[in-house]
């Protein structure tokens, strides 16, 4: 009687370790604000708006792209 319940005591305790340190390790990291993403007007390419480039209300992923839509 005496070995189940030490054995008891030891599934308990290593189950409350376990649950311990799965909660403390797999904490999921801190929101971060989703940015509003923009389509390439030339590629296709979506980009945070922070990142683009604007030009009468077409978006660009990058500065050749821009200048790509300007020669046309």
């Amino acid at each position: 009687m005496l070995k189940l319940l030490l054995l008891v005591l030891a599934a308990w305790l290593i189950i409350g370790i376990l649950k311990h340190r799965r909660t403390s390790t797999h904490r999921a990291p801190p929101a971060e604000k989703s940015a509003n993403m923009v389509r390439c007007d030339i590629c296709g390419v979506h980009l945070p708006e922070s990142e683009a480039i604007l030009s009468n209300r077409l978006h660009y992923c990058c500065e050749a792209h821009f200048l790509q839509r300007k020669q046309e």
